[in-house]
Order: structure tokens, then sequence, then C-alpha cells
């Protein structure tokens, strides 16, 4: 039964991956935090495929380097050595290969499964972290100099700091009273695993199309991953379709590089949205992950923006903790803010840029969109700016996003 004490920091609402990882960054630093999900544990380690894989990017890899987990996790991700991005009815293409990255592989895929379970299972073996899971915080009331959190099933914690990591829909975030604007997409994700007749030769592919892009993800036993984003309309008659007229109207859509394309998973959908948080602070509370920011999956970059929050606020917090420091102050959670205000800001503005001017029609847009991909295809300096930006290696990086301990 927890104490109702100083002695843990950091009480951390939400053990998804994002929450996972600033749990286990500031264990590494010696510093203990509380965690609470309201999951069952047993689901999470056992749970089967749903259709949902993950990108991480180089920077999101070093950092699992640093926290000592990428051997594990290294048994279940699937290199990207190339990218090729292009779009339906024009001839401007953009192709990125390791070449462009100084011979580092650009990401890597793995399915959502297992990456949750490696975290899930390191952050419940660690001794510096207290996992309240499941387990449901009811109330938080803020003091001077701590908040008292009040959970369903353990006794009230005082902590000097609480960090909000329970996603896109927050119930802390609310609470705390921070504002975030939401927008609709009006799309469908669809997602599932394909096998296809040639070998994907660890290319990513992603192909904008009027009703929104389709990306191909190198997966093991060279299977790939689809994700299909098109409108809710569209997506509901997809879904409606049997194996084969569905392979086959991916297949058209994509067309015949890899071959012929066989269903080996069921299909799943997603509602595709945005949120976006001005604050990601309010007293003695800050926001990571989905809880602060969700973009359109279209550059596969959500979690890696989410792991650079995580890794930022520890370092922030680690920093203020060796000094003597109030981890909970403004002062503190407002060097977070600015760290992240751009990349968030950025990331955000460019993929609803993307999304907005690849998915129509636009025969003008479709020209400009062309000459555009094909400025980036030549011109060495801007393509590798855009390299540097997917493997999350550019601005100001946290000493675990350069694969370095706290």
């Amino acid at each position: 039964m927890m104490k109702n004490s100083l002695d843990v920091s950091t009480l951390i609402v939400g053990a998804g991956p994002v929450g996972a990882m600033l749990a286990l960054a500031l264990a590494q630093a010696g510093v203990k935090s509380a965690i609470v999900d309201t999951c069952d544990p047993a689901q999470v380690v056992e749970t089967t495929f749903d259709g949902r894989t993950l990108a991480i990017s180089h920077g999101s890899h070093l950092i699992f380097k640093a926290l000592g987990l990428w051997e594990e996790i290294s048994a279940f991700v699937e290199p990207i050595k190339k990218i090729h991005i292009s779009q339906a009815n024009h001839l401007g293409y953009v192709h990125y290969d390791e070449k462009d990255s100084n011979g580092f592989a650009m990401g890597y895929i793995i399915e959502n499964r297992h990456l949750r379970r490696i975290l899930f299972k390191a952050i419940f073996n660690h001794p510096l972290i207290q996992c309240c899971i499941p387990d449901e915080v009811k109330s938080l009331n803020r003091q001077p100099f701590f908040i008292e959190a009040t959970l369903e099933q353990q006794e009230k914690i005082k902590v000097p700091l609480v960090v909000a990591a329970d996603g896109r829909n927050s119930i802390t975030r609310q609470q705390a009273g921070l504002k975030a604007h939401a927008w609709s997409y009006h799309q469908l994700a669809l997602v599932g695993m394909l096998k296809t007749e040639f070998p994907h030769e660890n290319i990513a592919f992603e192909h904008f199309l009027p009703s929104g892009p389709l990306a191909l993800l190198p997966m093991q036993n060279n299977l790939c991953s689809f994700v299909w984003s098109v409108d809710r309309q569209y997506g509901e008659h997809l879904l409606a379709l049997s194996e084969q007229e569905f392979s086959a109207q991916l297949q058209a859509t994509f067309g015949d590089y890899l071959g012929k394309f066989e269903l080996v998973s069921q299909r799943w959908s997603y509602p595709l949205g945005g949120v976006l948080v001005p604050q990601l602070i309010a007293e003695r509370l800050a926001l990571i992950g989905d809880a602060a920011h969700v973009i359109h999956p279209v550059a596969g970059q959500g979690l890696n923006l989410g792991f650079r929050d995580a890794v930022t606020l520890a370092e922030v917090l680690v920093d203020a903790a060796r000094v003597g420091m109030d981890i909970g102050s403004a002062q503190i959670l407002e060097r977070y803010q600015r760290w992240r205000r751009f990349d968030v800001l950025t990331l955000t503005g460019v993929t609803d840029l993307l999304i907005r001017s690849f998915s129509n029609d636009s025969k003008l847009l479709g020209n400009l969109r062309m000459i555009g991909l094909r400025l980036t295809n030549r011109l060495p300096v801007l393509k590798q700016v855009m390299t540097q930006h997917a493997m999350g290696l550019l601005g100001e990086k946290p000493r675990l996003l350069q694969g370095l301990p706290l």
C-alpha cells in the first residue's frame, strides 16, 4: 500500500509507451515515480495483433539503447532502409535511402503489442517505479507545495508533480482546465497486414491519393503492414468488401511494384483527427504524448513526438532534482514547455499541411506537389534536412535522444 508521503517525486497518469518511457528515464537517474493506469496487466502482456504498427525513429532507437531496452526490442523490429514518396497520376517522387542518413536505418517498424509489452514489463520490474495498475486517480487536490492524489485502490499520495500521459481524451488535462483544440480529418485509417509476392527490400512506401495517403511499411518475415487513410464513406465501403475484393482494391490503388497482395490479417479502422493543446503545463502538472498533441499518421511521427516529450521532461526534472530545486515549480515546468513548443507546433503544422494539400484532386495543387517532390529529390541540402527531421534529430536534443545517460 502506498504511503501518504513525498517519497515519490512524480505521479504519472497513463502507462502507455510514453508514460512508461518517462518512468524508466527518471528511474535510470535514480528518481522514484508512481504510475497509474486502469488497464489489466494480463491483457497488455497477452494481447494479440490489433492492426497497429509503430514507426520508431532513429532518435527513439537511441533512447531505447540508452535505457537498456533496445536489445530486447530489436528482436521484433524491421529496419526501414529506404523511403519512397509519390503521388497518384503524377511523375514526381522523393526517394530516401541510407546514403541520406549516414548509413543508419531511417527508422524501424514494430507491432504496437510487442513494444507495449516490453515497456510494461520493464516498469513492473524496476524498484524505483511504483506501479498502481490497475487503479485510477479519483481526484487531485492542489496545495502550495504538492498535489494530493486520491486513488481508487490506494491511500492518498502527495507528490510535487503530476504528469498526464493518459491519451487524447485526457481526464487529467480536463481536470486541470487546460483547453485542447481538436479537429477531425473526416477520414478512417484502415490498417492490417499483407503478404506481397515480391520482397519489400525494407522500403517504406507513402503513396498520396486524392482520398488520402496509403502507406506500406516493411515488417518481419517479408510482410507489410498497411495504413490506408480514406474518407469515412469510402472506408466503410472498403471494410464491407470480402478479403479478396479488398486485396484487389488495395492492389489496384498501390500498383504492382510488390506483385500480388494477399491479406493475412483482419482489417481494423480508426478515426483520424488532430489535437493541439496550447499550454503543456498547469500548476504542478505537465502534459506528454497524446494528452498534449495528436497528429495525423501520415508521417508516422506521433509516437516519436511523445517520446521526445518524455525524455525532455525527464532531463528537466532530473537536472532540477540534482540541485535541490522543486521539480513541480512553475520555473521548472516552463523550461519544459519552452523546449518542446517548437517541435510540437512544427510537426503538427507540417503533417496537417501535408494531409490537406495532398488529399484533394486539384490539378493545380497536383502540379505544384509534383514540382515540390522533384525539387526535394534533387536538392541534397533540403533532402538532408527532411531526412534529419524524419529521424528525429533536428533541434536541441535531450541527452537520452543522443544515446547518452541522464
